[in-house]
């Protein structure tokens, strides 16, 4: 070990934490353009892609009567409103059911 003592005093220390506080300054706005970029398009249209989705499902509940899509692809819908119906259920029944997500015209999968 020396003998050597470190000499930090409160100058140099205000002066390191100032430069890192004008880094950290510059570095962020820097990194801020990347966050705030506008672009304005007047008139066009910009398209991604487009899917088609549509859902159907079936049900099975308690041994009854199995409900649910019967494999014709007219009645496959977007909006299906409630799609389990479970009628006077108790304590001990069981059931289970399956949705599913279909999409056409379009090589993408869900």
């Amino acid at each position: 070990m020396s003998d050597d003592k470190f000499d930090l005093t409160r100058r140099k220390a205000l002066l390191g934490l100032g430069g890192i506080g004008a880094g950290a300054a510059l570095g962020g706005a820097g990194t801020m353009a990347y966050f705030n970029d506008t672009e304005k398009s007047k008139n066009n249209t910009v398209t991604a892609g487009k899917l088609d989705l549509k859902i159907d499902w079936w049900q099975k509940y308690y041994q009854g009567k199995k409900r649910g899509w019967d494999g014709n692809k007219s009645k496959l819908t977007n909006n299906p409103g409630p799609i389990f119906e479970i009628d006077d259920a108790k304590p001990g029944d069981w059931g289970c059911g399956l949705i599913s997500i279909h999409n056409f015209y379009n090589p993408a999968y869900v």
